[in-house]
């Protein structure tokens, strides 16, 4: 700045002086993001200004300073020139809230039985790996105990921040082994097509698989219905509230009908579209496999499947009139491989 005086006899005087002026213009580190109880440093600088004095939110009076912190915290600063000038700056620490929880899928079980542990993490970053205290690394285990046992998990996210739990699982040794008992009423023998009621008595029962499902009403009851058109043997594998889990089997006989066939006693082969092939008749289910054809010499005439039938000749020439014998093997349809045999005799007639 320029001052002039002037007085009245026309004299004058000029003087220059300079104001300076301190600008507090702060630089502050930027926002930053820890592990819970771990340490961040954070500064500030103001350019251009010599001689500043700092003063922290949290009482430190140093240009940088190292913050240690279990919860998100602002700090502020304010700074001071020897001029008397002041500005102020805040940036965030924040922590990284990582949390990891440990749950059995059931936390009693039996003597030698199994369950499993599922580790549950959550962060601020992705959580890129578990840690089990037996040493696995994978979210979920299953661990096989006779007896009582703690297990600690610990996860970590992609920030470097570690969160544990522990579980204890607890092996009920007053649980005894499961005792089952498995029962078919009216009976285990059953003509095909039958119901039967299957039933699984023991202490405590909880749930029920049975195998197969095959003719079964519910394979996930106490006692399902079973009709069965075969033997079949059913298995049921029993849980009670222990966990302990035993499995007892139990067969149903379903009885086989005997197959049926009717042989006639004659054919008339004289091509009048009338009762010109020999066959035998099958009853109730059953199926003719094969059908052989002898002479009273007992020459092998026919031997093939019954649909075809025998039509009177052997090597295209004409048998005579006369006694012939069948030799036939059949079976029920339900049952193929239960073969039943038959002999018999009939007249070629012509």
């Amino acid at each position: 700045y320029d001052v002039t005086v002037s007085a009245g006899a026309g004299c004058s005087s000029t003087h220059s002086f300079v104001i300076n002026m301190d600008y507090l213009g702060s630089i502050i580190s930027a926002d930053t993001t820890i592990c819970p109880g771990g340490r961040a440093t954070v500064s500030v600088s103001v350019p251009n200004v010599n001689n500043v004095s700092y003063h922290w939110s949290n009482g430190d009076t140093t240009q940088q300073i190292n913050v240690t912190t279990f919860s998100t915290q602002p700090y502020t600063v304010t700074v001071s020139s020897p001029n008397g000038c002041t500005g102020t700056a805040t940036m965030t620490v924040d922590v990284d809230s990582v949390h990891v929880s440990a749950t059995p899928v059931f936390d009693t079980i039996c003597p030698g039985g199994t369950t499993m542990l599922k580790a549950t993490a959550t962060g601020r970053g992705q959580i890129t790996s578990y840690l089990w205290s037996s040493g696995q690394t994978t979210r979920t285990i299953n661990v096989t105990l006779q007896q009582d046992q703690s297990y600690n998990v610990s996860a970590t996210d992609s920030l470097g921040c570690v969160s544990s739990d522990s579980i204890h699982v607890v092996v009920n040794n007053a649980a005894s082994h499961l005792t089952l008992q498995i029962s078919a009423i009216p009976d285990t023998t059953a003509a095909p097509g039958d119901t039967v009621r299957l039933s699984v008595t023991g202490a405590h029962l909880s749930s029920y698989v049975w195998t197969p499902g095959e003719y079964i009403s519910d394979s996930s009851i106490q006692s399902p219905f079973a009709t069965p058109v075969k033997a079949i043997e059913y298995c049921v594998s029993a849980t009670d509230s222990s966990h302990c889990t035993e499995t007892i089997c139990t067969t149903i006989t379903v009885g086989v009908p005997p197959a049926q066939i009717a042989i006639p006693n004659a054919f008339t082969p004289n091509n009048d579209g009338k009762n010109d092939l020999y066959q035998i008749q099958a009853l109730e289910g059953t199926i003719v496999a094969s059908v052989k054809i002898y002479d009273r010499w007992g020459l092998l005439l026919f031997d093939d499947i019954n649909d075809l039938g025998w039509d009177g000749t052997y090597k295209g020439v004409a048998q005579n009139t006369g006694s012939y014998s069948c030799y036939v093997t059949y079976y029920q349809k339900i049952y193929p491989d239960k073969l039943f045999y038959k002999m018999g005799s009939f007249d070629l007639l012509r």
